[in-house]
Protein backbone atom coordinates (compact mmCIF):
# COMPACT_ATOMS: atom_id res chain seq x y z
CA UNK A 1 0.00 0.00 0.00
CA UNK A 2 2.95 2.36 0.52
CA UNK A 3 3.99 1.75 -3.08
CA UNK A 4 0.41 2.34 -4.24
CA UNK A 5 0.13 5.56 -2.24
CA UNK A 6 3.41 7.21 -3.23
CA UNK A 7 2.91 6.37 -6.90
CA UNK A 8 -0.55 7.90 -7.07
CA UNK A 9 -1.39 10.94 -9.20
CA UNK A 10 -2.54 13.95 -7.15
CA UNK A 11 -3.60 17.50 -7.91
CA UNK A 12 -3.65 18.99 -4.39
CA UNK A 13 -0.45 17.52 -2.89
CA UNK A 14 3.11 16.58 -3.84
CA UNK A 15 4.88 13.60 -2.26
CA UNK A 16 8.62 13.23 -1.66
CA UNK A 17 9.26 9.63 -0.67
CA UNK A 18 12.17 8.55 1.54
CA UNK A 19 12.08 4.75 1.65
CA UNK A 20 12.62 3.17 5.08
CA UNK A 21 12.91 -0.54 4.20
CA UNK A 22 14.50 -1.75 7.44
CA UNK A 23 13.88 -5.45 6.68
CA UNK A 24 14.51 -7.27 3.42
CA UNK A 25 12.54 -10.41 4.32
CA UNK A 26 10.03 -11.67 6.89
CA UNK A 27 12.66 -13.31 9.10
CA UNK A 28 14.38 -9.95 9.73
CA UNK A 29 11.26 -8.12 10.94
CA UNK A 30 11.44 -7.16 14.62
CA UNK A 31 15.11 -8.17 14.99
CA UNK A 32 17.90 -5.84 16.10
CA UNK A 33 20.75 -5.74 13.59
CA UNK A 34 23.74 -3.41 13.34
CA UNK A 35 22.99 -2.76 9.66
CA UNK A 36 19.49 -1.61 10.63
CA UNK A 37 20.91 0.88 13.15
CA UNK A 38 23.19 2.38 10.49
CA UNK A 39 20.28 2.45 8.06
CA UNK A 40 18.08 4.22 10.61
CA UNK A 41 20.46 7.15 11.05
CA UNK A 42 21.13 7.33 7.31
CA UNK A 43 17.38 7.52 6.75
CA UNK A 44 17.02 10.32 9.30
CA UNK A 45 19.62 12.35 7.41
CA UNK A 46 17.80 11.72 4.13
CA UNK A 47 14.50 12.87 5.64
CA UNK A 48 16.06 16.06 7.03
CA UNK A 49 17.65 16.76 3.65
CA UNK A 50 14.34 16.23 1.87
CA UNK A 51 12.57 18.53 4.34
CA UNK A 52 14.78 21.51 3.51
CA UNK A 53 15.51 20.69 -0.14
CA UNK A 54 11.84 20.34 -1.10
CA UNK A 55 10.41 22.55 1.65
CA UNK A 56 8.08 19.77 2.74
CA UNK A 57 5.63 20.93 5.37
CA UNK A 58 4.11 17.59 6.45
CA UNK A 59 5.86 14.51 7.81
CA UNK A 60 3.79 11.46 6.85
CA UNK A 61 4.80 8.40 8.87
CA UNK A 62 3.46 4.89 9.46
CA UNK A 63 4.10 3.81 13.07
CA UNK A 64 4.84 0.20 13.93
CA UNK A 65 2.40 -2.03 15.76
CA UNK A 66 2.54 -3.30 19.37
CA UNK A 67 6.13 -4.55 19.28
CA UNK A 68 8.86 -2.98 21.41
CA UNK A 69 11.80 -3.17 18.97
CA UNK A 70 10.08 -1.39 16.04
CA UNK A 71 8.55 1.07 18.53
CA UNK A 72 12.02 2.04 19.82
CA UNK A 73 13.12 2.52 16.21
CA UNK A 74 10.10 4.79 15.64
CA UNK A 75 10.88 6.79 18.79
CA UNK A 76 14.47 7.44 17.69
CA UNK A 77 13.38 8.41 14.19
CA UNK A 78 10.53 10.68 15.26
CA UNK A 79 12.45 12.52 17.96
CA UNK A 80 15.31 13.09 15.51
CA UNK A 81 13.18 14.16 12.52
CA UNK A 82 9.77 15.35 13.59
CA UNK A 83 10.91 18.64 15.15
CA UNK A 84 11.67 20.26 11.79
CA UNK A 85 8.26 19.63 10.20
CA UNK A 86 5.38 22.03 10.88
CA UNK A 87 2.85 19.17 10.80
CA UNK A 88 2.85 15.42 11.32
CA UNK A 89 0.45 12.78 10.01
CA UNK A 90 0.47 9.25 11.38
CA UNK A 91 -1.06 6.52 9.24
CA UNK A 92 -1.72 3.50 11.45
CA UNK A 93 -1.41 0.70 8.92
CA UNK A 94 -0.36 -1.58 11.78
CA UNK A 95 -2.87 -1.54 14.63
CA UNK A 96 -2.38 -1.75 18.38
CA UNK A 97 0.39 0.72 19.25
CA UNK A 98 -1.84 2.18 21.98
CA UNK A 99 -2.07 -1.24 23.64
CA UNK A 100 1.70 -1.27 24.14
CA UNK A 101 1.96 1.98 26.10
CA UNK A 102 0.71 0.68 29.47
CA UNK A 103 3.24 -2.17 29.39
CA UNK A 104 6.24 0.12 28.94
CA UNK A 105 8.63 1.15 31.74
CA UNK A 106 8.33 4.77 32.85
CA UNK A 107 11.35 6.02 30.92
CA UNK A 108 10.06 4.56 27.64
CA UNK A 109 6.65 6.08 28.28
CA UNK A 110 8.32 9.48 28.47
CA UNK A 111 10.08 9.04 25.14
CA UNK A 112 6.90 7.54 23.66
CA UNK A 113 5.04 10.75 24.47
CA UNK A 114 7.82 12.91 23.04
CA UNK A 115 7.82 10.96 19.79
CA UNK A 116 4.16 10.22 19.12
CA UNK A 117 1.95 12.75 20.88
CA UNK A 118 -0.09 15.53 19.22
CA UNK A 119 0.13 14.87 15.47
CA UNK A 120 -2.14 17.03 13.34
CA UNK A 121 -3.84 13.98 11.87
CA UNK A 122 -4.07 10.26 12.57
CA UNK A 123 -5.38 7.98 9.82
CA UNK A 124 -6.79 4.60 10.81
CA UNK A 125 -7.92 1.85 8.45
CA UNK A 126 -11.04 0.88 10.37
CA UNK A 127 -13.29 2.18 13.13
CA UNK A 128 -12.97 -1.26 14.75
CA UNK A 129 -9.21 -1.02 15.26
CA UNK A 130 -7.70 0.03 18.62
CA UNK A 131 -7.97 3.82 19.15
CA UNK A 132 -4.33 4.52 18.31
CA UNK A 133 -5.03 8.00 16.96
CA UNK A 134 -6.91 9.06 20.05
CA UNK A 135 -4.25 7.50 22.29
CA UNK A 136 -1.52 9.72 20.78
CA UNK A 137 -3.86 12.71 21.16
CA UNK A 138 -4.09 13.53 17.49
CA UNK A 139 -5.88 16.78 16.74
CA UNK A 140 -8.01 14.91 14.22
CA UNK A 141 -8.64 11.20 13.60
CA UNK A 142 -10.09 9.93 10.35
CA UNK A 143 -10.81 6.47 8.93
CA UNK A 144 -9.61 5.74 5.40
CA UNK A 145 -9.82 2.12 4.26
CA UNK A 146 -7.32 0.78 1.76
CA UNK A 147 -8.20 0.48 -1.89
CA UNK A 148 -7.07 -1.85 -4.67
CA UNK A 149 -6.83 -1.58 -8.44
CA UNK A 150 -9.45 -3.85 -9.98
CA UNK A 151 -7.83 -6.99 -11.42
CA UNK A 152 -11.00 -9.04 -11.83
CA UNK A 153 -11.93 -8.27 -15.43
CA UNK A 154 -8.42 -9.09 -16.66
CA UNK A 155 -8.21 -12.47 -14.93
CA UNK A 156 -11.65 -14.00 -14.42
CA UNK A 157 -12.91 -16.71 -16.75
CA UNK A 158 -16.11 -15.08 -17.89
CA UNK A 159 -19.64 -14.88 -16.56
CA UNK A 160 -21.16 -18.24 -15.80
CA UNK A 161 -17.94 -20.17 -16.41
CA UNK A 162 -17.52 -22.94 -13.85
CA UNK A 163 -14.18 -23.42 -12.14
CA UNK A 164 -12.44 -26.64 -13.09
CA UNK A 165 -11.82 -27.83 -9.52
CA UNK A 166 -12.44 -31.46 -8.61
CA UNK A 167 -13.19 -30.25 -5.09
CA UNK A 168 -13.87 -26.69 -3.84
CA UNK A 169 -10.62 -24.80 -3.25
CA UNK A 170 -9.99 -22.78 -0.08
CA UNK A 171 -7.34 -20.08 -0.51
CA UNK A 172 -5.26 -18.62 2.34
CA UNK A 173 -3.08 -15.57 1.56
CA UNK A 174 -0.63 -14.09 4.04
CA UNK A 175 2.43 -14.71 6.15
CA UNK A 176 2.50 -18.32 7.28
CA UNK A 177 2.63 -17.83 11.03
CA UNK A 178 0.63 -18.96 14.04
CA UNK A 179 -0.99 -15.57 14.71
CA UNK A 180 -2.36 -15.41 11.17
CA UNK A 181 -4.46 -18.41 12.16
CA UNK A 182 -2.60 -21.03 10.13
CA UNK A 183 -2.72 -23.73 12.81
CA UNK A 184 -6.35 -22.94 13.60
CA UNK A 185 -7.14 -23.32 9.90
CA UNK A 186 -5.28 -26.62 9.70
CA UNK A 187 -7.17 -27.88 12.75
CA UNK A 188 -10.41 -26.90 11.03
CA UNK A 189 -9.22 -28.77 7.91
CA UNK A 190 -8.62 -31.82 10.06
CA UNK A 191 -12.26 -31.64 11.17
CA UNK A 192 -13.44 -31.27 7.57
CA UNK A 193 -11.37 -34.30 6.58
CA UNK A 194 -12.79 -36.37 9.44
CA UNK A 195 -16.33 -35.32 8.43
CA UNK A 196 -15.54 -36.34 4.82
CA UNK A 197 -16.26 -32.88 3.43
CA UNK A 198 -14.49 -32.61 0.04
CA UNK A 199 -12.04 -29.71 -0.17
CA UNK A 200 -8.56 -28.61 -1.17
CA UNK A 201 -6.63 -25.77 0.43
CA UNK A 202 -3.88 -23.63 -1.06
CA UNK A 203 -1.56 -21.49 1.05
CA UNK A 204 -0.02 -18.47 -0.67
CA UNK A 205 2.75 -16.77 1.29
CA UNK A 206 6.11 -17.11 2.99
CA UNK A 207 6.81 -19.00 6.21
CA UNK A 208 7.70 -16.80 9.16
CA UNK A 209 10.40 -19.28 10.23
CA UNK A 210 11.78 -22.74 9.57
CA UNK A 211 10.55 -23.83 12.99
CA UNK A 212 6.96 -22.99 12.07
CA UNK A 213 7.35 -24.75 8.72
CA UNK A 214 8.39 -27.88 10.61
CA UNK A 215 5.37 -27.57 12.90
CA UNK A 216 3.02 -27.35 9.93
CA UNK A 217 4.67 -30.27 8.14
CA UNK A 218 4.37 -32.44 11.26
CA UNK A 219 0.67 -31.58 11.62
CA UNK A 220 -0.03 -32.49 8.00
CA UNK A 221 1.77 -35.83 8.30
CA UNK A 222 0.12 -36.64 11.62
CA UNK A 223 -3.43 -35.96 10.45
CA UNK A 224 -3.55 -37.31 6.91
CA UNK A 225 -3.89 -33.90 5.26
CA UNK A 226 -1.08 -34.09 2.72
CA UNK A 227 -3.39 -34.77 -0.21
CA UNK A 228 -5.60 -31.81 0.70
CA UNK A 229 -2.92 -29.12 1.01
CA UNK A 230 -0.79 -27.23 -1.51
CA UNK A 231 1.78 -24.50 -0.80
CA UNK A 232 2.13 -21.91 -3.55
CA UNK A 233 4.88 -19.81 -1.99
CA UNK A 234 4.99 -16.07 -2.65
CA UNK A 235 3.17 -15.13 -5.86
CA UNK A 236 3.08 -11.74 -7.53
CA UNK A 237 1.33 -10.09 -10.47
CA UNK A 238 -0.47 -12.44 -12.88
CA UNK A 239 0.27 -15.73 -11.00
CA UNK A 240 -1.11 -14.19 -7.82
CA UNK A 241 -4.35 -13.08 -9.47
CA UNK A 242 -4.65 -16.45 -11.19
CA UNK A 243 -4.62 -18.12 -7.76
CA UNK A 244 -7.57 -15.95 -6.73
CA UNK A 245 -9.39 -16.69 -10.00
CA UNK A 246 -8.99 -20.45 -9.47
CA UNK A 247 -10.17 -20.47 -5.84
CA UNK A 248 -13.72 -20.96 -4.58
CA UNK A 249 -13.42 -19.08 -1.28
CA UNK A 250 -10.88 -17.28 0.90
CA UNK A 251 -10.18 -18.12 4.54
CA UNK A 252 -8.41 -15.56 6.73
CA UNK A 253 -8.60 -16.65 10.41
CA UNK A 254 -6.18 -14.03 11.74
CA UNK A 255 -5.62 -13.03 15.35
CA UNK A 256 -2.37 -11.17 14.52
CA UNK A 257 -1.72 -8.39 17.06
CA UNK A 258 -0.88 -5.77 14.41
CA UNK A 259 -3.74 -6.74 12.09
CA UNK A 260 -5.49 -3.58 10.98
CA UNK A 261 -7.31 -4.29 7.75
CA UNK A 262 -6.34 -7.30 5.65
CA UNK A 263 -5.86 -6.34 2.01
CA UNK A 264 -6.32 -9.99 1.03
CA UNK A 265 -9.98 -9.63 1.99
CA UNK A 266 -10.68 -6.93 -0.57
CA UNK A 267 -8.60 -8.82 -3.13
CA UNK A 268 -10.84 -11.84 -2.58
CA UNK A 269 -14.02 -9.76 -2.77
CA UNK A 270 -12.70 -8.18 -5.96
CA UNK A 271 -12.63 -11.71 -7.42
CA UNK A 272 -16.14 -12.58 -6.20
CA UNK A 273 -14.81 -14.96 -3.55
CA UNK A 274 -16.86 -15.40 -0.38
CA UNK A 275 -14.75 -14.92 2.74
CA UNK A 276 -14.54 -16.83 5.99
CA UNK A 277 -12.59 -14.72 8.49
CA UNK A 278 -12.35 -13.82 12.15
CA UNK A 279 -14.15 -11.13 14.08
CA UNK A 280 -10.87 -9.34 14.79
CA UNK A 281 -9.56 -5.77 14.52
CA UNK A 282 -10.67 -4.11 11.28
CA UNK A 283 -11.88 -7.26 9.53
CA UNK A 284 -15.61 -6.66 10.27
CA UNK A 285 -15.39 -3.29 8.49
CA UNK A 286 -14.53 -5.18 5.28
CA UNK A 287 -16.44 -8.46 5.49
CA UNK A 288 -20.18 -8.02 6.07
CA UNK A 289 -21.11 -11.09 8.13
CA UNK A 290 -23.86 -13.06 6.39
CA UNK A 291 -23.75 -10.82 3.31
CA UNK A 292 -20.28 -11.16 1.78
CA UNK A 293 -18.90 -13.91 4.01
CA UNK A 294 -18.90 -15.42 7.46
CA UNK A 295 -17.11 -14.15 10.57
CA UNK A 296 -16.14 -16.50 13.39
CA UNK A 297 -14.42 -15.99 16.77
CA UNK A 298 -10.64 -16.06 16.84
CA UNK A 299 -8.82 -19.28 17.76
CA UNK A 300 -11.98 -21.38 17.34
CA UNK A 301 -11.31 -24.27 14.92
CA UNK A 302 -14.75 -25.81 15.51
CA UNK A 303 -16.57 -22.61 14.48
CA UNK A 304 -14.18 -22.16 11.57
CA UNK A 305 -14.75 -25.73 10.35
CA UNK A 306 -18.52 -25.28 10.59
CA UNK A 307 -18.43 -22.06 8.54
CA UNK A 308 -16.14 -23.59 5.92
CA UNK A 309 -18.26 -26.73 5.64
CA UNK A 310 -21.38 -24.66 5.09
CA UNK A 311 -19.81 -22.86 2.13
CA UNK A 312 -18.02 -25.90 0.74
CA UNK A 313 -21.33 -27.80 0.54
CA UNK A 314 -23.35 -24.96 -0.99
CA UNK A 315 -22.11 -23.56 -4.33
CA UNK A 316 -25.16 -21.29 -4.65
CA UNK A 317 -24.35 -19.68 -1.28
CA UNK A 318 -20.74 -19.18 -2.39
CA UNK A 319 -21.97 -17.53 -5.57
CA UNK A 320 -24.38 -15.14 -3.86
CA UNK A 321 -21.92 -14.11 -1.13
CA UNK A 322 -19.19 -13.64 -3.73
CA UNK A 323 -21.33 -11.43 -5.94
CA UNK A 324 -22.28 -9.22 -3.01
CA UNK A 325 -18.62 -9.07 -2.00
CA UNK A 326 -17.70 -7.85 -5.46
CA UNK A 327 -20.35 -5.14 -5.21
CA UNK A 328 -19.08 -4.10 -1.78
CA UNK A 329 -15.55 -3.81 -3.17
CA UNK A 330 -16.78 -1.56 -5.98
CA UNK A 331 -18.66 0.67 -3.55
CA UNK A 332 -16.03 1.04 -0.81
CA UNK A 333 -12.55 -0.27 -1.67
CA UNK A 334 -11.54 0.87 -5.15
CA UNK A 335 -8.20 2.52 -5.77
CA UNK A 336 -9.80 5.74 -6.99
CA UNK A 337 -11.76 6.12 -3.76
CA UNK A 338 -8.59 5.51 -1.72
CA UNK A 339 -6.66 8.15 -3.67
CA UNK A 340 -9.42 10.74 -3.29
CA UNK A 341 -9.73 10.15 0.45
CA UNK A 342 -5.98 10.33 1.05
CA UNK A 343 -5.51 13.44 -1.07
CA UNK A 344 -8.35 15.29 0.65
CA UNK A 345 -7.12 14.38 4.14
CA UNK A 346 -3.48 15.33 3.52
CA UNK A 347 -4.31 18.49 1.58
CA UNK A 348 -6.42 19.69 4.49
CA UNK A 349 -3.44 19.28 6.85
CA UNK A 350 -0.99 20.98 4.48
CA UNK A 351 -3.28 23.98 4.08
CA UNK A 352 -3.47 24.49 7.83
CA UNK A 353 0.14 25.71 7.90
Amino acid sequence: MTHVFVNGSYRKIEIEHVRLSFSTNMKEIGRVQFSKIIHLFTTILKVLKARFLHRSSVLYYMPAGPDVVPMVRDIIFLIAARWCFPQTVFHFRAAGLSELYERLPRILRFFFRQAYYHPELAIQLSEFNPPDGRAVRAKKVTVIPNGMEDQFLAHHRGTGTAKANAHPVILFVGILRESKGVMVLLEACKRLHEAQVPFRIRFMGQYESDAFRNEVEAFLDGNGLRDHVEFLGVLKDAPKWEAYAQADLLCFPSHFASESFGNVLIEAMMFQLPVVATHWRGIPSIVADGETGVLVPIKDPAALAEALARLLKDPELRRSLGERGRQRYLEHFTLDRFYRNMEDALAAVAHEE
